[in-house]
């Protein structure tokens, strides 16, 4: 039985997008709704040794698991194509510490979001390719850590980031050189279906079929082909207000990856998270009931 998580990603902005919303917040509408777990954002929790307790056990009286971290602020604070060695370091430091943290929490994935394009990154005069095979070595240096700590690490194409083909070559097979250079269950992909539209130029099922069932961990909205204005991310809409047929998603996600518990119902800088929510768990829902998933 599929189950249902709620990013806590999708509560951190303050205006223009919405007022900042208090944890107690997210927790008690992810209760009410009949979520079954939440995404931790270290917006909202603090990453670090000792506190897992209280994190596991406070969301335990909500009646909520923790079946995934995000740990993109990593790769925003520590740029592993840095020319800077002590940053490329702390980023490989800040990750495995991430990494153990969410094997102590319990939480069996962990995210991870390859570098943005930067005024640093720009200025290094990295070619496309050396960007994401320097990407593909920092990840292979964290491996041993998520099999030592069996947490699969699900790294995450966005159109802003440099896993987009750099205008050489179509973005999935960037993905698929990350996933063929790196041989390890421990290292799949973030399916990220509005960032599959984006990037597949309006076609997320065929990004889907490419991945050949190696997915470690979804986000699930709908998207109109268009990015968020800040960010440059994804727009992250409410189902019906995009061009995504989010029905065939959830079947060829069924046919390709049946080994999937969970799908995290996105709502990155959408307006009006709360009521996004709702109203997408309830169509994900139906269309799980209808297709028998």
């Amino acid at each position: 039985m599929v189950k249902f998580c709620l990013g806590e990603n999708g509560f951190i902005f303050g205006k223009p997008w919405h007022d900042e919303v208090d944890r107690q917040q997210i927790l008690e509408f992810a209760k009410k709704e009949g979520f079954n777990g939440i995404e931790l954002h270290p917006f909202y929790e603090s990453f670090s040794k000792g506190s897992e307790d209280d994190i596991r056990n406070e969301l335990k009286s909500y009646g909520l698991e923790i079946p995934c971290i995000q740990t993109g602020t990593v790769t925003g604070m520590y740029s592993p194509l840095s020319q800077n060695e002590e940053t490329r370091k702390n980023f490989l430091d800040t990750m495995k510490e991430y990494i153990e943290f969410a094997h102590l929490l319990g939480a069996p994935t962990a995210t991870v979001s390859p570098p943005q394009f930067s005024a640093d990154v720009v200025m290094n005069g990295y070619s496309h390719d050396e960007m994401v095979n320097m990407f593909i070595d920092s990840l292979s240096q964290l491996v041993e850590t998520a099999e030592e700590n069996k947490v699969v690490l699900a790294f995450e194409p966005e159109p802003q980031m440099i896993l987009n083909g750099g205008f050489i070559r179509k973005p999935i097979e960037d993905t698929l050189k990350v996933l063929d250079a790196i041989k390890s269950d421990h290292v799949k992909v973030l399916y990220d279906v509005t960032h599959a539209n984006t990037l597949g130029k309006g076609d997320p099922v065929g990004f889907l079929k490419a991945l050949k069932g190696r997915v470690g961990w979804t986000h699930i909205a709908d998207n109109d082909g268009w990015i968020t204005p800040y960010f440059l991310s994804s727009n992250h809409l409410e189902f019906g207000k995009g061009n995504i047929n989010i029905e065939e998603v959830m079947k060829t996600l069924k046919q390709t990856c049946p080994h999937l518990d969970w799908l995290q119902v996105d709502v990155w800088e959408n307006t009006t998270p709360f009521e996004t929510a709702s109203k997408n768990k309830k169509v994900l829902e139906n269309i799980l009931k209808k297709i028998r998933w």
